[in-house]
């Protein structure tokens, strides 16, 4: 086995729990004090006796005989000699753990956090000046919304307004100065329509956390006590949370959710207040959005800024979808134009609009106020138009605003 094997293995027995951490810093000090041998040959180190030379409890002395990282020299109902199996690993260990921050400590709670997998997706891809003056050309020559739309999801056809949503929400910034700058996506309709198209685009391309809404609790999406791990939300952390089937959550996991969804972006775990700043695409087979709001509430379904139904496809469009499945039946189906648009978002989501057009966004949007529901709803305009601006690298225009207000309101 690799010394950072035996590492690991001694970090994860320890798991941060100090009475262990204690004992290892001991077996190390002990061995490296007592070395060489006294007991007979080994790999390394000294023998040692865990009740007496390290004075460990006997609840421990079972644990350890049965750990990779020891060697067990002597074991009688009177007696146990061990050994560390490799020395130079349990001091790399003790140097590691003592390097760790303490627990429930705002460092250690923010190591234990989910990343942004979308800029970990994106990190290592580089453009040459040839794709970005391409990149530059389309930006120039389209509505960046309904052209780079095309290429996300590859396998769902004929649902251009949730492509559109989903390359919103991977343009979006995080959030800054109290403004929330995360999507969230409500997608209903009925079974066998192509949500779940979604999730498995967003799960295999940019690490969405995934989770099944009957199945799930809160313990499973905040903290479990009994496996002492985080749940989806904090591991979603500045990334993209989708629920499947999320009108059949339970009361608890749902409020949860929400609440992470929402502007604080923070749940509440043993006392501690953990950020948790997810961007959801909740599927649900909801029949329409007034069914939504009378199962949960008016106020939950506006924390999506999109809602999208999913109905039952024409039969043309079945035809068509179902011609495109049949052709790529067991093969490899194409990704067209998937890697400049990996590039594309590299290039928007390094670019931050300014708001160009003020005046003339806030003379149109008092002139259709009455077509925005509430406060959050016109900053969730005022966001978009923001994402569809850098879609468009450019900044913020009356343009963009009439256009967040054409596919939101």
């Amino acid at each position: 086995m690799e010394t950072q094997d035996y590492v690991n293995d001694i970090v994860e027995w320890v798991n941060d729990d100090s009475r262990r951490e204690k004992i290892i810093n001991r077996i190390v000090d002990y061995e490296i004090e007592n070395d060489p041998t006294t007991f007979g040959d080994k790999v390394d180190g000294c023998d040692w006796e865990p009740g007496s030379d390290v004075s460990m409890p006997p609840a421990y002395i079972g644990m350890l005989k049965s750990a990779t990282f020891i060697n067990v020299v002597f074991d009688s109902n009177s007696s146990t000699v061990l050994a560390l199996e490799d020395l130079d690993a349990g001091e790399q260990a003790v140097e590691e753990l003592d390097g760790k921050s303490d627990r429930w400590s705002d460092e250690w709670i923010e190591e234990q956090l989910g990343g942004n997998k979308i800029d970990e997706r994106l990190g290592n891809i580089e453009l040459t000046s040839d794709e970005e003056d391409e990149i530059l050309d389309i930006v120039e020559d389209s509505d960046c919304l309904s052209y780079w739309s095309q290429y996300i999801a590859p396998d769902l056809k004929h649902r251009p307004e949730i492509k559109k949503a989903v390359l919103v929400m991977l343009a979006s910034p995080e959030d800054i100065h109290g403004n929330k700058g995360r999507v969230n996506i409500l997608a209903y309709g009925p079974p066998g329509t192509g949500k779940s198209a979604v999730k498995n685009y967003l799960v295999s391309k940019f690490g969405a956390e995934s989770i099944d809404g009957p199945r799930v609790s809160k313990a499973d999406i905040t903290y479990n006590k009994s496996s002492d791990q985080f749940g989806q939300l904090p591991n979603a952390h500045k990334g993209i949370l989708v629920v499947e089937e999320s009108d059949e959550m339970d009361n608890e996991p749902l409020g949860a959710a929400l609440t992470s969804l929402g502007e604080s972006g923070e749940i509440e775990i043993r006392d501690k207040t953990i950020p948790a700043e997810v961007q959801g695409v909740f599927l649900s087979n909801f029949r329409s959005v007034s069914a939504a709001e009378n199962q949960w509430s008016p106020e939950a379904v506006n924390r999506f800024d999109f809602r999208i139904e999913f109905d039952r496809l024409s039969k043309e469009k079945k035809n068509e979808t179902l011609d495109w499945h049949y052709e790529y039946f067991r093969k490899p189906k194409p990704s067209e134009n998937e890697d400049l648009l990996l590039k594309y978002l590299k290039m928007c989501r390094s670019f931050d609009p300014q708001i160009d057009e003020i005046d003339d966004i806030k003379t149109y949007k008092k002139e259709n106020l009455d077509d925005i529901e509430n406060i959050r709803s016109g900053l969730s305009v005022m966001n978009i138009a923001w994402i569809i601006a850098r879609l468009n690298l450019s900044d913020v225009k009356l343009k963009h605003y009439k256009q967040a207000c054409s596919i939101l309101v």
